[in-house]
């Protein structure tokens, strides 16, 4: 069936061509804004230091911080190859957090160990229990042997806003609070994977707006109900 161009309305013609623009329009806005997006991450990204900062809460507690990043997982993919590989190792597709760390422990004494000495020869085997780490182990006049080194430590981690000034924006942080306090964070990073919202919709509209009849050539204006399909071309 062919469709003859000089016999559909001008008034129908000049609408689709209108439609047509905006479509074209509202689509090559929707690709900048997306590369722009897409760049932006890559450089936050990049520019993303694990440093370990600290504030004091109300209630006097210092607290051990650092930004945490919303991205898509695709950005984070260009950028971390190692993180994403991890990602597909673990069967986990679509995380929700992704959280990296790096600790020390650091023990600033050890309680005198005293050796025992018969004929000229020493043998001391010792355990060492304190409240945040054991050592138990064997000297003699020939090694010292370390049986074993136990530092027990259990990790909080928070990630969400911060409230801080009235007047600043929140910011959106990770938090690692450690029980042991020989074990010291040298490194964070928090990333919080963005979900993709579905750009398509249907269901039931009711509005107020202009209309067209394509087969007559009539426009007016008025109230709309009805059932449609739409696409979401820009959030504001």
């Amino acid at each position: 069936m062919k469709i003859d161009i000089n016999k559909i309305p001008k008034t129908v013609l000049l609408w689709g061509i209108l439609l047509a623009l905006v479509f074209v329009i509202l689509f090559l806005i929707k690709s900048c804004n997306a590369e722009r997006h897409y760049a932006n991450s890559l450089a936050k990204i990049a520019n993303y230091k694990d440093t370990v900062k600290t504030y004091k809460s109300k209630s006097g507690k210092l607290i051990e911080y650092n930004l945490a990043l919303k991205v898509d997982l695709k950005s984070l993919s260009a950028i971390k190859d190692s993180l994403y590989n991890y990602i597909n190792s673990i069967d986990i597709p679509e995380p929700d957090v992704i959280i990296q760390t790096k600790t020390v422990t650091k023990i600033d004494s050890i309680p005198v160990i005293k050796f025992v000495t018969i004929n000229g020869k020493f043998d001391t085997t010792f355990y060492i229990k304190e409240k945040y780490y054991s050592i138990a182990g064997n000297v003699n006049n020939k090694r010292l042997a370390l049986d074993s080194i136990n530092i027990p430590n259990k990790s909080t981690v928070v990630v969400g806003e911060r409230e801080t000034k009235w007047w600043k924006k929140n910011e959106y942080i990770i938090t690692i609070d450690n029980s042991n306090p020989y074990v010291h964070n040298t490194g964070m990073q928090s990333y919080t994977l963005e979900e993709r919202e579905s750009k398509w919709s249907i269901g039931p509209s009711l509005g107020y707006g202009i209309y067209m009849d394509p087969f007559k050539g009539n426009t007016g204006h008025g109230v709309l109900l009805g059932i449609g399909v739409s696409y979401n071309f820009i959030n504001f």
